[in-house]
């Protein structure tokens, strides 16, 4: 494997889990996992079982899916509203008789879809 033979790996991937069994070739056993360290080829060993079952493309279009699917929603969800206050246009700075308008914005559900473009006949296409 990676950097030597200290360790014998056995991995199996299953639905994107990989389980890694590290046996220590001089044949001690230590009951206690916690004190174990994990070594730079117990690392190697688990990030190549990850990218032979997954490729090398596919956490980051995963990542990308994600975004896409829930995460772009999360944030357009925990943004507050926005709002204008415009000042009036002849006077400002200065408080007037004019009756204050307040324009508030506001983003509901968010979706994607193909990029469309009009022409200037109103004809759309894709």
């Amino acid at each position: 494997m990676y950097g030597g033979d200290e360790h014998e790996h056995d991995r199996n991937v299953n639905d994107g889990v990989v389980d890694v069994d590290v046996d220590d070739n001089d044949g001690d056993e230590d009951d206690d996992d916690e004190e174990q360290e994990i070594t730079q080829d117990d690392a190697w060993a688990v990030i190549s079982a990850y990218f032979e079952e997954k490729g090398l493309v596919r956490q980051q279009l995963d990542s990308f899916d994600e975004f896409i699917q829930n995460t772009m929603q999360e944030i357009v969800d925990e943004s507050a509203d926005i709002e204008i206050h415009p000042e009036s246009q002849h006077n400002p700075g200065r408080h007037s008789d004019f009756v204050e308008t307040i324009y508030r914005i506001s983003f509901g559900q968010i979706y994607l879809s193909k990029p469309m473009m009009t022409e200037s006949d109103g004809e759309t296409g894709s």
